[in-house]
């Protein structure tokens, strides 16, 4: 009982922090870095999405983390495609929200 409270605590407490730096790194954004950002052309752009997306296709640390985050949002009791549903619907919602504050703070 006492460690499923403990990590209860570490859970909740690591949340707290990631929200913290996300939030903090929304509202730290200077005027010169949206410019940066802003005067990036195309096809850098390009070059820098395919980059990522190489790097977390090969990196197996993303395959552990969804292996160790996603069963806490699946239900045995509800049908698999159900529980992709769910998850991708919740995914839209938070990269929305992520979308929304970074235009406002652009």
């Amino acid at each position: 009982m006492k460690s499923a409270m403990a990590f209860n605590v570490v859970k909740w407490l690591g949340a707290a922090y990631l929200i913290y730096l996300g939030i903090r790194t929304l509202l730290s954004k200077t005027q010169n870095e949206m410019k940066v950002a802003r005067s990036l052309d195309r096809k850098m752009l390009r070059k820098i999405y395919r980059q990522g997306l190489i790097t977390n296709v090969l990196n197996p640390k993303v395959a552990l983390f969804y292996l160790a985050f996603l069963p806490q949002f699946i239900s045995e009791a509800v049908e698999a495609i159900l529980n992709a549903k769910k998850i991708e619907t919740r995914t839209k919602r938070i990269a929305d929200v992520v979308d929304r504050l970074a235009k406002r703070n652009a």
